[in-house]
């Protein structure tokens, strides 16, 4: 009888965990917003690096010497649109330096390329490398 139990246990186990359900995932292509005044870059890093084209590309670099840091970010559309920022503030490095190979990022920037805001989302259902 106690064998019976168990196998019984087991198998609907097995049928359990046979209809788990994968989370929520989702992507975001490259894209480049141009408004005079405010400007914005967003994309997922998964989805520029997974795209099929081989122009998507969307990221920021932090550089630091002996005397000055700073952080320049950039973007390209799967049409070839570019867009890049770079910036000194202290707060917008320090964000760009928490940069992952699945955020979401947007960065916004005025009409001489300085950097004016970097936003990341780092979230589960975010496209994956």
């Amino acid at each position: 009888m106690k064998l019976k139990n168990v196998l019984f246990g087991l198998a609907i186990s097995a049928t359990l965990a046979g209809t788990a359900v994968a989370g929520s995932r989702w992507g975001q292509d490259v894209g480049i917003y141009r408004g005079g005044a405010f400007n914005q870059a967003y994309g997922m890093l998964g989805t520029a690096y997974n795209s099929a084209d081989s122009r998507q590309t969307i990221g920021c670099a932090v550089v630091q010497n002996e005397s000055a840091q700073g952080a320049s970010c950039y973007a390209q559309t799967a049409g070839g649109d570019y867009a890049s920022c770079y910036t000194s503030n202290p707060a917008m490095i320090t964000a760009a330096r928490s940069i992952f190979s699945d955020s979401y990022l947007t960065f916004s920037f005025n009409s001489e390329g300085t950097c004016t805001s970097i936003r990341l989302e780092n979230y589960s259902y975010n496209a994956k490398k």
